[in-house]
C-alpha cells in the first residue's frame, strides 16, 4: 500500500490518499478539503467516462455515507467518486455549500 504523504512536493498531513488516479483539475479542490480540520480522510475512487464536457471541473457532495460524505468530481468527460471521511458530516456538508465548489 502507497504512503498518504506529498504529490508535487505539497504535504496534505497525510489526508489525501494517492494510490489512485486523479481526474485533470481536481486536485486543487481536494487540497482544500484536506486542509480542513473536521476532514480525517479524502480518497478518490473510480474514474467514469461521462459525454459532456465542463469548463472547469466541479465537486459536488451526493450522499452521506457511514464514514462521512460521498461525493462526485467532474472534468473534461470524466467523473469520479471521491470519499470524505470525517466525524462531523453536518460541519462539512456546511463548509461545502459555503465554499461552493
Amino acid at each position: 500500500m502507497k504512503k498518504r504523504s506529498a504529490r508535487n512536493g505539497v504535504s496534505f498531513k497525510g489526508k489525501i490518499k494517492t494510490e489512485h488516479a486523479i481526474i485533470e483539475g481536481l486536485f486543487d479542490k481536494l487540497q482544500i478539503l484536506a486542509s480542513w480540520d473536521e476532514v480525517h480522510s479524502v480518497i478518490p475512487g473510480r474514474i467514469m467516462r461521462r459525454g459532456s464536457a465542463l469548463p472547469h471541473p466541479t465537486l459536488t457532495l451526493t450522499i452521506p455515507t457511514s464514514s462521512g460524505w460521498k461525493a462526485l468530481g467532474k472534468s473534461k468527460g470524466s467523473t469520479q467518486e471521491i470519499f470524505i471521511i470525517t466525524n462531523e458530516p453536518e460541519t462539512v456538508r456546511n463548509k461545502f455549500r459555503e465554499k461552493a465548489f
